[in-house]
């Protein structure tokens, strides 16, 4: 940890000669010297600021470690970026990447549902947990409006160079996620 923090995260790349979905994403969150969410998987903490929020929410399947940095960041604690610290992972094929974004989907409802109060700037703060969703609820107006799912297009070039169709479908999926949680709460 630096001196005077009490909450460090880096960098979490794919493991070298494999195309990580979000690795561009992840380089540009850590430009920021704070940070308001991150996963746990290059987290550094101090026993001080795991014990003031209760450590972790073992409620959670997934999703227990935004859940963290939240109840950090609420107490006033600050998730310092530290983007030469990196570690490298091999998050699996592209099928274990699909259900790994339909799990995070439902967890992120989960996330809303127990810190209700990000609800407000979630557009703000977290468009994709509510485009996706809207989009996939829209999608029997194709029936009226053959263009609607031209719709993606805009997403599609944003992310032409990390794998437009392979950003979409994991995107879908982490909004059907959404959706099912709703659904069956």
């Amino acid at each position: 940890l630096l001196q005077a923090e009490h909450v460090t995260v880096g960098l979490a790349l794919a493991t070298p000669g494999s195309t990580g979905l979000y690795d561009r994403g992840a380089r540009q969150a850590l430009e920021s010297r704070y940070l308001t969410e991150c996963s746990t998987i290059n987290l550094g903490f101090r026993r001080e600021a795991f014990d003031a929020v209760g450590g972790f929410d073992e409620g959670f399947a997934y999703g227990s470690d935004v859940d963290f940095a939240w109840r950090l960041t609420d107490a006033g604690y600050r998730i310092r970026s530290v983007p030469d610290a990196i570690v490298r992972h091999d998050w699996g094929e592209w099928r274990r990447q699909l259900r790994r974004s339909y799990v995070y989907g439902k967890a992120r409802m989960r996330l809303y549902r127990k810190h209700h109060e990000r609800l407000r700037r979630v557009l703000r703060d977290d468009p994709m947990a509510v485009v996706y969703p809207v989009f996939l609820l829209g999608l029997p107006l194709t029936i009226l409006f053959p263009f609607y799912p031209a719709l993606l297009l805009v997403p599609a070039w944003r992310n032409r160079s990390d794998g437009a169709v392979r950003v979409l479908v994991d995107h879908l999926t982490y909004g059907v996620g959404i959706l099912a949680e709703l659904i069956t709460r």
